[in-house]
């Protein structure tokens, strides 16, 4: 005769292992996905950054200030050093 011995495990014990793993996956993706978000924040700025400035040059020059340009400000330190005033 073949016996055959069984054993009930609790629910508790049987699953405890695959929740601490979900867990930890789950931790590891939030992590991944919250780096991701702030470096595409970083990325965005960087980039849009620039073209924002350009677009503010862009609208001092339609207002009729033609000395607006990054040349310029650099131009108006060195003038404004050259006066004595340091800004």
């Amino acid at each position: 005769m073949d016996w055959t011995l069984v054993k009930r495990i609790p629910y508790e014990t049987l699953y405890r292992d695959p929740r601490q793993l979900t867990l930890i996956n789950s931790l590891a993706v939030s992590v991944f996905l919250i780096i991701a978000a702030a470096a595409a924040v970083v990325i965005s700025y960087r980039f849009t950054s620039p073209i924002k400035q350009l677009l503010r040059y862009i609208n001092k020059l339609e207002s009729g200030n033609l000395d607006a340009g990054p040349r310029s400000t650099e131009a108006t330190r060195s003038a404004s050093c050259r006066n004595g005033s340091i800004s």
